[in-house]
């Protein structure tokens, strides 16, 4: 993956800022709605809290082509 195929979803301008400073390529995006018309390969790294929150805001706009990657620690597979 080149840093121009980067997408990142984060809500937080100040982490959005962040973000920019250390990938300057990439693209910044606020909300999973934006971020999933423009990825395939979509890795969840959040908190294991949070986790379920943000899939049911997500499932309305995956399809076949998404792959999802979870590092939520303490997350199973079924749930």
């Amino acid at each position: 993956i080149t840093p121009e195929q980067l997408v990142f979803c984060e809500p937080a301008p100040g982490q959005q800022s962040k973000l920019e400073e250390k990938f300057p390529q990439a693209r910044i995006v606020s909300s999973g709605t934006d971020l999933l018309p423009l990825a395939r390969r979509v890795v969840l790294a959040v908190k294991p809290q949070v986790l379920r929150e943000i899939a049911e805001s997500l499932r309305t706009q995956v399809n076949s082509r998404h792959l999802f990657i979870s590092i939520a620690a303490g997350i199973s597979l079924h749930k």
